[in-house]
């Protein structure tokens, strides 16, 4: 296959994806509003900032997050796949970080536990 239609393959199976998941997010911008939608499913769970070990999450109140709680910390990673396979993506345990704080509804401070974290990478809290 030439580099041409290779490239026109990608680009199409690229914007299938993006419609796929704008239609099925439409159902719940709808319901809950555009802010809301933001939050839950592109902000939630990011590492704001780090700036002198005090560290600011998007996990708050609405999250259920507590003053204590440990929460594991990931960074995804994509390689480019060959051929006509998809990217993987793999999730990377960087480490670690604990709640001290609960600023409001969406966030929350917390001091690093282990790892070398970054801005821009995962803590994840499970909802119940």
């Amino acid at each position: 296959m030439n580099t041409i239609a290779l490239s026109q393959k990608t680009s199409r199976r690229s914007v299938a994806l993006l419609l796929a998941a704008l239609i099925l997010s439409a159902p719940a911008v709808s319901l809950a509003g555009p802010k809301a939608v933001y939050h839950s499913w592109i902000m939630r769970g990011q590492i704001l900032s780090i700036e002198e070990g005090k560290t600011v999450i998007c996990i708050g109140k609405h999250d259920r997050a507590k003053v204590g709680q440990v929460l594991e910390v990931i960074r995804h990673s994509a390689s480019v796949a060959g051929g006509n396979r998809a990217p993987a993506l793999a999730r990377v345990n960087v480490g670690q970080v604990r709640i001290t704080k609960i600023f409001d509804e969406h966030y929350s401070e917390a001091e690093v536990v282990s790892g070398d974290l970054k801005t821009n990478d995962t803590v994840e809290l499970e909802r119940k």
